[in-house]
């Protein structure tokens, strides 16, 4: 009956066509201590839920190919707007068209590395040049900081940095609670005043892969972030501000370059 019930499940996903390329995906459900394991045949190398796509091998390079031709329709639109806008009007049409695919979910599909995500970052300097009407190959890091708009890299320390935050503060939904736990309650019983009783407990990551992971990323982020004053900010809303005008004074107004022949530097290009 499980079996039965496990093919009419994958009939379903098939049938409401949730992927678009031929592949063989192949889902364990374990239930009263037995792993049932079903293969089945769908059209994408991955599933979506809640619009983002999850790969067997949870690398999100399918779920960022698809933000990639989003973003790409979206620097089209700023191409042809930014002969008709404002400076101002471009930066709503960038939050609209363009940061909106960007954040979505990003705390989930950013937990993979940076040559995959490296393609979008380069997209984004190319809408942040669109908006500011700089050349093609202006540096962008002042470019950031004259918009406020956080680089993507930053913006994913943030998105998980917020996310941890609400965990603290207890801001998450139930399902969230004990999804990490202090040092001091590993052995409660010895009660040993340890240096590092009060930090979160990391789990240990034996790949490289697995360490990208929110179980592990996210506490390790967490307790690297040296700024304890804004760690111990309650309030989200009051948290978020801080800690985007953080990121915000990291980053240069003025840029030294050293490269040669670059036609529009005044400083070192970080970004």
């Amino acid at each position: 009956m499980l079996r039965i019930s496990l093919e009419r499940f994958g009939g379903f996903c098939t049938g409401t066509r949730v992927s678009l390329i031929q592949h063989r995906i192949s889902m364990s459900l374990i239930l009263r201590n037995q792993i049932t394991q079903i293969t089945v045949q769908s059209e994408i190398p991955a599933a979506k839920f809640l619009g983002i796509y999850f790969d067997p091998q949870l690398n999100f390079k399918y779920h960022v190919e698809m933000v990639r031709k989003r973003l790409s329709k979206a620097l089209y639109s700023l191409r042809l707007a930014k002969h008709l806008f404002n400076h101002s009007s471009l930066i709503l049409l960038y939050y609209s068209l363009f940061h909106s695919h960007l954040i979505y979910s990003l705390p989930i599909w950013s937990c993979t590395s940076m040559g995959t995500l490296n393609p979008l970052f380069k997209m984004q300097k190319n809408a942040i040049r669109i908006v500011n009407n700089s050349p093609y190959n202006a540096h962008t890091e002042p470019l950031f900081k004259s918009c406020e708009i956080l680089p993507f890299p930053d913006l994913i320390d943030f998105s998980k940095l917020q996310f941890f935050h609400r965990f603290m503060s207890n801001h998450l939904p139930n399902s969230f609670v004990n999804t990490w736990d202090f040092n001091f309650n590993r052995n409660p019983d010895l009660n040993l005043q340890l240096r590092n009783r009060n930090n979160i407990n990391i789990p240990f990551a034996r790949l490289a892969a697995t360490e990208m992971f929110p179980k592990t990323s996210y506490p390790t982020l967490w307790q690297k972030f040296p700024d304890q004053n804004i760690k111990n900010i309650r309030k989200p809303g009051e948290f978020d501000e801080k800690l985007k005008q953080y990121f915000l004074n990291d980053l240069n107004s003025i840029v030294y370059c050293n490269r040669l022949f670059c036609p529009t530097c005044s400083g070192t290009d970080n970004y």
